[in-house]
């Protein structure tokens, strides 16, 4: 080694990957000769490897840096010279996603419906000026529901689509809500080998019964990345006069900007208005995952369940290896009942999940729910994107022209966003 001026080492990683961390296995540990033996040469040296690895962390250097599409974090230790640590964007959120619209004195709004027959009914009703995106499942049949997301004022986010819903007498349930927190659960601690993902129900059934009954079963949870959107009317958001306020509206688009397509190109206007409005902390990166076969969707609306099993869920629902939790508040209605009813303390879960066993899986969450006296929930599978549909509603349809942000109007005394007052309460376009 006497011939190198400097010297780079990476042993083995295998013994400290997250998925054989509790499994018993037979990777050497190599960071200790490695590290001996850099040391003897007197060169300066690096020592890299993965996150658990027993090294100094000098450097961390992460795939958001370098436009990857991954996190891959990478700790690197140091020794005969100094290295200056890159800046480390927080993996969180996407552009104006949940609580970043309450920036702006916005927020967004959720309305699950069924209705009892499509015939007589008017999907377009439900398109108002500031829908985003509309699901629905891959199978539509006559009553099929829809899943709708709304961009509106935050000051007020139930009344008017609730009122407008509540008379309707086609419809056989509902459920409108806002999310107040999110719990994002993503490891790679189970569920997950050599040979692929291994999803498997009759696992599963026996870590339910471990978690509901075995008072001695103990399991290590990961701090959940948690963000808290229950202050719905921030007192120093951003109006409609401000530069930050319009480096929004022109940067907003329903799917998630990315980034990288505007890097290195003549749009340095567009990056110069991403690199403002990140700076400030009201956009900020988000890594989607690819490549991973996670291609199933699972989603679950509870709209009324005691507080006390919040922490219950979240324990079973870590289960999972991607997904997200949100406590929400609205209302629901399910056809029979004499009113609606207001909650609080509801949940939405949404888990991205490879090919599973869907009807083995269903019946233990139902087997699950009917433990907890849960009555009211309902449980959606196969949600396709509703673009192809909203065109055949609404003639001339454009994605590209349609924009919720214009569909506001400022209120100068009151200093909040109302909707704009309209005869007929449809589309824009």
């Amino acid at each position: 080694m006497k011939f190198f001026r400097f010297i780079w080492g990476s042993p083995p990683c295998q013994k400290f990957v997250s998925v054989n961390l509790k499994r018993k296995t037979n990777h050497p540990n190599l960071i200790s000769k490695t590290r001996k033996l850099l040391s003897y040469s007197k060169k300066p040296y690096v020592l890299e490897n993965v996150r658990n690895a027993p090294i100094r962390r000098d450097l961390v250097l992460c795939g958001t840096m370098f436009n990857l599409g991954v996190f891959r974090h990478r700790y690197f230790e140091i020794s005969g010279f100094a290295c200056q640590q890159p800046k480390h964007f927080k993996h969180r959120g996407r552009l104006g996603d949940g609580k970043y619209f309450q920036n702006f004195g916005l927020n967004q709004f959720f309305l699950y419906v069924q209705p009892s027959s499509y015939h007589n009914f008017n999907i377009k009703n439900l398109l108002s000026d500031n829908f985003q995106s509309l699901k629905y499942p891959a199978n539509l049949t006559k009553n099929s529901p829809l899943f709708i997301k709304y961009l509106i004022p935050s000051h007020n986010p139930n009344k008017h689509y609730s009122d407008s819903i509540k008379s309707n007498t086609l419809i056989r349930e509902y459920c409108s809500f806002f999310i107040k927190k999110v719990y994002q659960i993503f490891h790679i601690d189970h569920n997950l080998s050599n040979d692929g993902w291994e999803l498997n129900s009759n696992q599963f059934k026996n870590y339910l019964q471990k978690i509901l009954f075995d008072p001695n079963f103990t399991m290590h949870i990961l701090n959940n990345r948690t963000f808290s959107f229950e202050n719905l009317n921030p007192p120093n958001f951003y109006g409609p006069k401000s530069n930050e306020y319009q480096d929004f509206f022109d940067l907003y688009n329903k799917k998630p900007t990315d980034i990288k397509t505007f890097l290195g190109t003549s749009k340095t206007n567009v990056v110069n208005k991403i690199l403002n409005l990140f700076k400030k902390d009201l956009i900020f990166p988000f890594i989607k995952l690819k490549n991973l076969n996670l291609i199933e969707r699972m989603y679950f609306i509870i709209p009324n369940i005691k507080p006390e099993f919040h922490n219950l869920i979240r324990k079973i629902f870590n289960y999972f290896n991607f997904g997200f939790i949100y406590e929400i508040e609205g209302k629901y209605f399910i056809e029979g009942f004499p009113n609606e009813i207001q909650f609080e303390n509801g949940l939405f879960i949404k888990f991205c999940l490879p090919e599973f066993e869907m009807n083995q899986f269903l019946n233990l969450f139902d087997l699950l729910f009917e433990y907890l006296k849960i009555e009211d929930y309902v449980i959606l599978m196969d949600l396709i994107n509703g673009d192809n549909l909203v065109k055949k509603i609404i003639k001339d349809f454009s994605y590209k022209n349609h924009n919720p942000l214009s569909n506001l109007e400022w209120d100068n005394q009151t200093k909040v966003w109302k909707r704009l007052k309209k005869k007929e309460d449809t589309l824009k376009h």
